[in-house]
């Protein structure tokens, strides 16, 4: 059920319909089965999405947009590159094995069934998101002199294998922490790693 009616309204629905998607798929999931969750009547949902697909479109974009707001608050809270790194990779690690919000099955479900316009554009902003961000850490003096294009790459495509294989295996958050040091190793130069050391 929803919390409160009002400004957040859109953001709960979106969390509901995040935990239906990722324990049904996406194709399982109706209006209905959100407005259940959230405890909304079907004309109270429709005055804020018209379907699944437009829900579903947005929580994509919406994770995305909180990987750019981590990062842009850690750098205005002053913390340096390979700080503002080392807080996102420590999310990261946790969440790889966090089944219960993992969307990517429902995704593929989604573009087979829609079109993978919304994933395109959700890929797209994260690149630019990596990119902007390692281009930074190698501005300030902190990041290896790699190509930051093809590291967001690896970065974005060693998480969502992860998140992938945690819904079919167990994957401790050990190996999160393992899989997060390759990445820090991959962009970080070694004396400023030593400075820092991210703990595993």
């Amino acid at each position: 059920m929803l919390k409160r009616k009002g400004k957040n309204t859109k953001a709960e629905i979106r969390n509901h319909a995040l935990l239906l998607f990722a324990e049904k798929g996406f194709k399982s999931v109706t209006m209905n089965d959100i407005c259940v969750s959230t405890g909304l009547s079907r004309g109270g949902l429709y005055r804020y999405y018209g379907s699944t697909s437009e829900i579903f479109a947005e929580i994509l974009t919406k994770i995305v947009q909180g990987i750019g707001d981590n990062l842009a608050e850690a750098l205005r809270s002053g913390k340096s590159p390979t700080q503002s790194l080392d807080m996102l990779l420590n999310n990261w690690s946790k969440s790889i094995s966090d089944v219960e919000t993992s969307v990517v099955f429902a995704t593929i479900e989604f573009c087979h069934l829609k079109g993978s316009e919304a994933l395109e554009k959700a890929y797209s902003r994260a690149m630019e998101i990596w990119t902007s961000f390692i281009n930074y850490g190698i501005a300030q003096g902190e990041f290896n002199r790699i190509d930051p294009r093809a590291a967001a790459a690896t970065i974005m495509f060693a998480y969502e294998g992860a998140r992938a294989a945690s819904a079919l295996m167990t994957i401790s958050e050990n190996t999160g922490k393992g899989l997060a040091n390759c990445i820090r190793t991959m962009l970080v130069k070694p004396q400023q790693a030593q400075q820092m050391a991210y703990a595993v």
